[in-house]
């Protein structure tokens, strides 16, 4: 096992489960920048070395079918000549025909790229699957960063290659558990500080694995002029959106605590019909999400639907660095720092740590922790009570009612007063007929605590 594919059993196993399946095979792999979609090929490549891997350029069709013609011609071992001698069905004939009854591997990356310069394009592949690749023995593999453009041009029912994938991947973030395998012999108040600002984003992981703690990462990656990281979050967004400066806006307003859609309007001084179609088009490329309580059925309608932003690293650079750009600029990043000293562990931690135990809880759930078994596990905020996690179990009419204690100092059981009281009025929101409680603390426990509640340390 190598770090970088620390998670990503699943994603190899169903390439590999592909590749041994007979006939040919069309695996579609989406995922945001930076999430591993290119290592996994590589690694894959490696495993089964006849295989033919092309990265898209963002230009037009006929200037990639020559990067495309060059790449064959490597993995043939023979000159294809110029690309006016053939088109792209041509050329993927060539291959198909020099494959000597072996199974191989085509895998076009960043598949988009040609599809946004030329709409006809994934008509074109669709076409060249029909009747050059399905009847051979290839795998093919397309990948993409865009999901919204993987979306339109592969996946939709409008797209010429809807239902021709045998496969489909989507790369999300890794969760805690596979991230702290990349910390090494950190502190869990540690980790959780790390984990924090990179999510579960592997190569931001790995990238601040290699500090210390998380200061002196930040400092040496974010606010370092020579680091990938100094403008990685606007060019991911640049090569989302067209209009930077309003989803900037947006996910800084996000990102200073206006979380609703009233109080966005009002700090940015628009009307809520005007934040609509943007917010729309954060959540369709994955950057913001729409929490709404645990309890509602509905979450497409419900009123209390709070936004935020999806990608830690995104929402840490508009919370602690956009706001400073000026200071930035000026090269006065310590009172960046100071800024990220003192606000830091008290509430992006926190949020970061409440995700982390919403993990955990599921996790335990399914190990039987408890006398019940959630249909549902997550937050809950109303106008007269909040709690961090709340699984209910509607079979069993019970709930289970949690609080994270993100704290350098350990729990003490005087959290129990408050916690008792969430759960009573739960019960009575939810119609449930009894509640379980559990604490969570990054910092353990002191003093006597009841047997009825389930203590869970660290992380």
């Amino acid at each position: 096992r190598t770090d970088h594919l620390i998670g990503r059993n699943r994603e190899m196993l169903v390439l590999e489960d592909q590749f041994r399946a007979a006939g040919s095979s069309f695996v579609v792999i989406s995922g945001r920048r930076r999430s591993g979609k290119t290592t996994v090929l590589m690694q894959f490549m490696r495993r089964h070395p006849n295989s033919l891997y092309f990265l898209a350029r963002k230009e037009s069709s006929s200037r990639n079918l020559v990067y495309f013609r060059r790449a064959a011609a490597d993995f043939l071992g023979r000159d294809l000549g110029p690309a006016s001698d053939g088109d792209w069905n041509r050329t993927f004939r060539e291959i198909v025909s020099r494959t000597g009854g072996q199974k191989m591997v085509i895998m076009m990356d960043e598949f988009q790229n040609i599809g946004q310069k030329d709409p006809t394009f994934p008509a074109v592949i669709q076409y060249i699957w029909d009747t050059v690749l399905k009847g051979a023995h290839v795998m093919l593999v397309i990948s993409g960063s865009s999901i919204p453009q993987m979306s339109a041009q592969v996946l939709e029912y409008g797209s010429p290659l809807y239902g021709r994938r045998t496969a489909q991947i989507m790369l999300g973030q890794l969760s805690f558990s596979k991230c702290s395998e990349l910390y090494g012999a950190k502190s869990a108040w540690d980790q959780v500080m790390f984990y924090s600002v990179t999510g579960g984003v592997p190569k931001y992981v790995k990238t601040f694995g290699g500090y210390r703690d998380v200061y002196s990462a930040v400092e040496g990656t974010v606010l370092n002029p020579d680091s990938y990281l100094y403008d990685e979050v606007m060019a991911s967004l640049q090569s989302e959106v067209t209009d930077i400066g309003s989803y900037a806006s947006i996910l800084g307003s996000i990102a200073s605590g206006h979380r609703k859609l009233q109080d966005m309007a009002d700090d940015l001084g628009l009307k809520q019909t005007g934040l609509t179609n943007y917010l729309k088009v954060l959540m369709d490329t994955g950057l913001v999400e729409r929490d709404v309580p645990v309890t509602d059925d509905d979450p497409f309608r419900s009123k209390k639907g709070l936004y935020r932003i999806a990608d830690r690293m995104t929402s840490f650079w508009f919370r602690y660095v956009y706001p400073h750009s000026d200071l930035l600029g000026r090269g006065e990043k310590e009172k960046i720092m100071n800024i990220v000293r003192s606000d830091l562990p008290f509430d992006t931690m926190r949020s970061a740590y409440v995700e982390i135990c919403t993990e955990k809880a599921w996790d335990m759930a399914s190990e039987g922790a408890w006398d019940l078994i959630p249909d549902r596990i997550g937050g809950y905020w109303g106008k007269d009570v909040s709690a961090d996690i709340v699984g209910i179990d509607y079979g069993a009419e019970a709930i289970l009612v949690g609080t994270c204690v993100c704290s350098e100092s350990p729990a003490g059981p005087e959290v129990l007063e408050d916690l008792r009281d969430v759960g009573g009025r739960l019960m009575s929101v939810t119609g449930a007929g009894r509640v379980e409680y559990v604490v969570f603390s990054i910092s353990g426990f002191e003093g006597e605590w009841p047997d009825d509640v389930d203590l869970v340390e660290g992380v």
